[in-house]
């Protein structure tokens, strides 16, 4: 199986900055439609959803596109038997997430969402974990085996499916409470999920991968290489999310009130950081790509490649990054208003 990394990196930019771009825009009507403070708890929801999704699954999709990657690499392989390993361990890892939550469910709502109404909600996040992390391990294997075009298709149907129901809740629903907006988040990021595994589950008989001998990666192998990633992203995820609240916190400590500090975290997180981290798109899918790339190559031997396909990305990111910077200081004050 082979892909081309700048046709690839191209598609995968074209397509997300396009979703990108859509979001920002549906943001920006929601705020004039819900208010800014009502942004502001959906965005956070939003957070502590993903934060519950990533850590539970352990990053299912960078793992399965690593591990399949590497399986596909080898001459002796079965690419299946790995997939069933991964899934396997997302599901326990998400089940065992679930229980927890569904045990923890009031704490969290009184200590991280900051209202006691909001556990129904989060009960409803953690019996999607399991759904959320079948669906990554899928879109980690269609990764895994070059088809970036799917990959990004499927993402474009979870934005679409999530946006329709958002909209459909702006049109013809009365109730704005934030308990109502924390089941809005919920339903339409389950919805979102389930669309988009539908999606892949369709084209899942034309990405074959045959099996030639076996499986290279057991259960201890899977864990030893698999901990420091999902240890990684859970910490950046955890991080992320706990930022997103003490913004709140810090914006009521400086004696704003808790509505002053919903709504100008809501502009602060869904219009102003989506607008300055735009460019990263570009490293996003680039990287992406070059970890498939680069386990594939590695499991073949063949390190020279590796090499060349290292200087190259680290090349042309500083150029990128550069060339970037340079937009931003020249139009800042323009994109700021």
């Amino acid at each position: 199986m082979k892909r081309n990394i700048l046709k690839d990196t191209i598609l995968l930019t074209v397509i997300q900055m396009t979703l990108d771009g859509l979001a920002l825009v549906l943001n920006v009507f929601l705020t004039r439609q819900l208010g800014t403070e009502a942004i502001g708890i959906l965005t956070l929801t939003a957070s502590f959803f993903r934060l519950a999704a990533l850590t539970s699954n352990g990053n299912a999709f960078l793992c399965v596109s690593r591990f399949i990657s590497e399986e596909l690499g080898k001459s002796e392989r079965d690419p299946r038997a790995v997939m069933r390993l991964c899934i396997g361990v997302s599901m326990v890892l998400s089940g065992v997430f679930t229980a927890v939550l569904l045990c923890c469910a009031p704490l969290c709502s009184v200590h991280f969402l900051k209202s006691p109404a909001l556990a129904a909600p989060i009960r409803l996040m953690a019996l999607s974990l399991p759904l959320v992390a079948l669906t990554s391990c899928v879109r980690g294997w269609f990764n895994a085996c070059c088809k970036s075009g799917l990959c990004a298709a499927s993402d474009t149907v979870d934005f679409l499916v999530r946006s329709v129901i958002m909209l459909l809740f702006v049109f013809f629903s009365p109730a704005r409470t934030p308990e109502g907006l924390c089941h809005l988040t919920a339903v339409s990021m389950i919805a979102g999920a389930a669309a988009q595994l539908l999606f892949l589950l369709c084209f899942l008989p034309s990405c074959k991968a045959e099996r030639t001998g076996r499986a290279s990666l057991d259960l201890g192998r899977y864990l030893r290489l698999a901990l420091p990633v999902m240890g990684g992203s859970a910490l950046t995820s955890f991080l992320s999310s706990a930022n997103d609240a003490l913004v709140p916190i810090t914006l009521r400590q400086a004696g704003n009130s808790t509505a002053e500090a919903f709504s100008q975290f809501g502009i602060f997180e869904a219009i102003i950081l989506p607008t300055l981290f735009f460019p990263s798109t570009v490293l996003c899918s680039l990287a992406g790509i070059l970890i498939t790339e680069t386990a594939r190559e590695k499991a073949a031997g063949r390190s020279v490649r590796i090499t060349r396909l290292t200087e190259t990305a680290v090349r042309k990111t500083i150029v990128f990054a550069v060339f970037v910077t340079a937009i931003l200081m020249m139009l800042g004050r323009q994109l700021g208003e």
